[in-house]
C-alpha cells in the first residue's frame, strides 16, 4: 500500500509538471502577462476535454471494477464515442477559428494547440483509471513520468530558441507530448484487443458518466475559472501572479489525490463487504497527512515562495495560507465523494458541484472588481466549502447505513484558523516567529501520525488473516 501510494504520488507529479515546472523554474522566463496566457491554456484544457469527450472517460474508473466487465469492450465503448465527438469538436472550432480564438481570448494559433494538449489529458485520465484498477501503479507512473520529462525537456529547449511569445515554448511543448502520448495509450492498451462496441455498455456509461458533465465542468470552472474572470476583469499580468500562488497553494490536493488513487481498490473492496469502519479509518488517515501539508503550506509556504519565485509575483504570495485552506475543504470533498460514486447515484454530485459553482461565479462577479486576487482566493475556500459541507449531508441523508461524522476534521480546521489567526495579531519576526511555526508542524506531525499508525495497523492485521 505505502509502495502504490509513492507511486501515484509520483503520478500524481509527474502528470502536474507544468504547473509544478511553472512555479519554479518557467516563472523565471515569463512575465506575469505571458504567465497569465499559459494559466488561461490550462485552465481551458480541462473545459476542453470534457465537452469533446461528452465525460465518458470517467465511467471506466468505475465499471472496471465490475468483475464481469470485459476490458475489450469497456475500451472500445469508451474510445470510439470519444473519437467521434473529439473530431466533430475540431471540425466546429475550425469552421471560425479567429472567432473561436477571440472567444477564449487565446492567440489563433493557440487553438489546435489546445485541442492536442486536451486529447491527451484525456488519454491521460484512462490510463490512469485502467493502470489503478489493475493495480499497475509502477507501469503508470514511469508513462506519465516520461511524458511530463519530455514536455519539460522541449519547453527548456524553446525557451532557449525564443525572443519574444515564450509562453509558446509551454503551449508548442505540451500540445506535442500530449499528442505523443494518445499514441502511446493506444499502444499500452492493445494487449486487451479485440476491442469491441456495445450499445448497451454505452447507454451505461451515458447513465453513469452523462450526469457527471455539470459536475466535471463545474470543478474545472471552480479551480480555473477564477482565471478567465481575472483576465476579463484585471489584465493577464494580474491572473499570472495569482495563478502563482493557486498552484502552490492548492498543492496538498496533489497529495490526497495520490492517496485516494492508490486505495481506491481498498475502498471499493470495503464498501462490497460492507466493513464501512475501515473507510472511515482510511479517510481519517488520508485526512491527517493532508491537514499536516495544509498547516505546512499555510505557516511556511509565503516564506519558501520568496525563496524559490520570482519578486515580481510576491504580490500573491499572502493568498497561499488562504487557499491551502480552501484545499483542506476539497480533500474532505473527494473523500466522501466516493461514496456517492461508490452509489452511482452521480447526479447527486453534478447538483453540489453545480450549486457550487454559481455560488462562486457569482461571488466572483461581485467581490474581484473590488477585491482582486483576495476576493477570488476566498470564493475558491467558500465554493469548496460548500461542497464538502453538501457531500456530507447527502450522505447522512441518503445513506442510511453508511453515516459520516465530520467532527475530527472540524477540528483540525478550527486549529488551523486559530494559529493563522494569532500569526496575524501577533508581532512577532524574523527567528522567533519561524521557530514557533516549526513548533506547531511538529505537534501537528506528532497528531497526524496517530490516525497514520491506526490505519497502518488496520493493513496489517488483514494482510495476517488466512
Amino acid at each position: 500500500m505505502i509502495r502504490h501510494s509513492i507511486n501515484h504520488l509520483g503520478v500524481v507529479a509527474a502528470s502536474k509538471v507544468m504547473p509544478l515546472a511553472s512555479l519554479l523554474i518557467y516563472s523565471r522566463f515569463l512575465s506575469p502577462a505571458e504567465y497569465g496566457v499559459v494559466s488561461l491554456f490550462v485552465s481551458y484544457i480541462w473545459i476542453l476535454g470534457i465537452a469533446v469527450s461528452l465525460n465518458l472517460h470517467t465511467a471506466i474508473g468505475r465499471f472496471i471494477y465490475d468483475k464481469a466487465a470485459p476490458a475489450g469492450e469497456l475500451l472500445g465503448t469508451t474510445l470510439l464515442p470519444i473519437g467521434v465527438v473529439f473530431t466533430l469538436g475540431i471540425l466546429v472550432a475550425a469552421w471560425d477559428l479567429d472567432r473561436t480564438a477571440d472567444l477564449l481570448s487565446l492567440p489563433r494559433y493557440a487553438v489546435p494547440l489546445l485541442f492536442a494538449a486536451a486529447a491527451g489529458q484525456i488519454a491521460e485520465s484512462v490510463l490512469i483509471q485502467v493502470l489503478t484498477a489493475r493495480e499497475r501503479s509502477g507501469s503508470l507512473f514511469a508513462a506519465i513520468a516520461i511524458r511530463s520529462g519530455m514536455s519539460l525537456v522541449a519547453t527548456l529547449m524553446l525557451f532557449q530558441s525564443l525572443s519574444s511569445d515564450r509562453y509558446l515554448a509551454v503551449l508548442w511543448a505540451e500540445a506535442a507530448t500530449n499528442a505523443l502520448f494518445v499514441a502511446y495509450l493506444l499502444l499500452a492498451l492493445s494487449a486487451d484487443r479485440p476491442w469491441s462496441f456495445s450499445w448497451s455498455r454505452l447507454r451505461a456509461f451515458a447513465d453513469y458518466s452523462l450526469p457527471l458533465i455539470p459536475y466535471m465542468l463545474s470543478l474545472t470552472l471552480i479551480s480555473q475559472f477564477d482565471r478567465v474572470m481575472l483576465d476579463r476583469a484585471l489584465g493577464k499580468e494580474t491572473t499570472g501572479i495569482y495563478s502563482i500562488s493557486y498552484n502552490l497553494g492548492i498543492l496538498l490536493v496533489m497529495v490526497a489525490s495520490a492517496l485516494i488513487n492508490a486505495l481506491n481498490p481498498r475502498f471499493f473492496s470495503a464498501m462490497d463487504t460492507q466493513r464501512h469502519d475501515d473507510v472511515r479509518r482510511d479517510a481519517r488517515a488520508v485526512f491527517a497527512v493532508c491537514a499536516f501539508c495544509a498547516f505546512g503550506l499555510a505557516l511556511f509556504g509565503p516564506v519558501v515562495a520568496r525563496l524559490v519565485i520570482p519578486h515580481q509575483y510576491e504580490q500573491g504570495f499572502a493568498l497561499i495560507p488562504l487557499i491551502a485552506i480552501g484545499g483542506l475543504a476539497s480533500v474532505v470533498f473527494q473523500i466522501w465523494a466516493r461514496v456517492i460514486f461508490y452509489s452511482k447515484k452521480t447526479y447527486q454530485l453534478s447538483l453540489i458541484a453545480v450549486s457550487a459553482s454559481i455560488l462562486k461565479i457569482g461571488l466572483n462577479a461581485l467581490v474581484i472588481p473590488s477585491l482582486g486576487i483576495w476576493g477570488a482566493a476566498l470564493t475558491t475556500l467558500l465554493a469548496y466549502g460548500f461542497m464538502a459541507a453538501a457531500t456530507i449531508v447527502v450522505i447522512n441523508v441518503d445513506f442510511r447505513s453508511f453515516r459520516v461524522s465530520v467532527a475530527h476534521e472540524a477540528a483540525w480546521f478550527s486549529c488551523l484558523s486559530i494559529v493563522l489567526a494569532m500569526e496575524h495579531f501577533l508581532d512577532i519576526q524574523g527567528s522567533i516567529i519561524l521557530a514557533l511555526k516549526a513548533a506547531v508542524l511538529l505537534v501537528v506531525a506528532i497528531v497526524a501520525a496517530r490516525s497514520v499508525r491506526a490505519f497502518i495497523a488496520s493493513n496489517a492485521s488483514q494482510a495476517s488473516r488466512p
